[in-house]
Formats: structure tokens, sequence, C-alpha cells
């Protein structure tokens, strides 16, 4: 090996007892390890584990219609994803990412629900009566598709809007006051 690698990186044991001791004993030395300890088993999780959440979050609002779940149940995993990422990574994270409103979305889930609920009047039905029927896809094969699929994703973005607002606010008033560690990079 030639000397100038060996100077860059040198073994430990070319450390003084002491120096050794230093390293192994400092806090600061510690706390950052545990912190990159902890970091690297959320993240390894975090992506599968989001992934098996969204998926099954939409299986559950395709077949709430016919089946228990639906829209709101659909919802909370949505956001239960969602805080997933917000507690790994923070709130300028889904701040940077998710640049829109929660808010917004409970109003577009309202209206949505709303307007399906109105469309069976204009038809001179009840309100809230549901339609259905069958539509051929090319590798899907025969769906059935209902009106109650409307009022279903009405409910998934009224509920999933909700919790996201109530959840951020909660976690943004525990980030008043707080200075930010300047050891800390979100990614």
């Amino acid at each position: 090996m030639r000397k100038g690698a060996y100077e860059k990186y040198p073994d430990k044991s070319e450390f003084t007892k002491g120096q050794q001791h230093r390293l192994f004993i400092n806090p600061d030395h510690i706390l950052s390890r545990k912190k990159l300890g902890s970091n690297i088993i959320i993240h390894t999780l975090l992506r599968p584990l989001t992934f098996i959440i969204s998926i099954f979050a939409f299986y559950l609002f395709w077949n709430g219609h016919n089946a228990p779940g639906g829209g709101f149940i659909a919802g909370l995993m949505t956001s239960a994803c969602i805080v997933l990422l917000y507690v790994n990574h923070g709130s300028s994270f889904i701040r940077n990412k998710l640049t829109f409103d929660f808010k917004y979305l409970v109003a577009i889930g309202l209206s949505c629900s709303m307007l399906c609920g109105l469309g069976a009047l204009v038809f001179g039905y009840p309100f809230l009566t549901q339609s259905f029927g069958y539509v051929r896809f090319p590798l899907l094969g025969e769906i059935e598709l209902a009106t109650t699929l409307i009022f279903d994703l009405g409910v998934y973005l009224t509920v999933t809007g909700g919790c996201l607002t109530i959840i951020i606010s909660i976690g943004q008033s525990g980030d008043k006051g707080r200075t930010p560690d300047p050891q800390h990079k979100e990614g």
C-alpha cells in the first residue's frame, strides 16, 4: 500500500489511547451514530411499507362499494402513508414535495360527494340513488362501475385532506420555537 493512501485513512492503532478513548466516549459521536443507525432502518423499511399500504388503500377504495372498505378507510390508509413520510423526513420535506394545501382536498371531496348525490335528482331519482353498469376493459375484462365509486372518491378526498390537515398542523405547532439542528440534513 502506498504511503499517501495510508496517511489519508489512518489505522486505529495510530491514535493514542487517549484519542481512542475520546472518540469512543464522545456523546456527539454516539448520538450521530444512533441517529444514523435508526435512519438506515427506517429508510430501508419505509419504501416497501408505504408501497404496501398504498396498494392496500387502492384495493380498499376500489372494492369498497361491494365489500367492506371504501373511501373512508382508504383515506385513512393514504393518510397513514403520508404520515410515515412526515415522521421520517420532517415537515419541510412534505411542504417541498406536496406543495398544495390539504384543506383543498376536503373542499374537492365534499363537492364531489354532493354532486354525485345531486346527479340522481337531475334524473328524477331520490338524493344519493346509485346507478351502475358494466364496462369491458381490454386487459381486465368486464368491470362494474357504479356512481357509488364517485361518492367514495369524495369521501376518500375528504378524509385524506382532513386527517393530513390536522396531523400536519399539530406537527407544525410542535416545531414552533424550535431551532433547527445544523447537523441534520433532510434529503
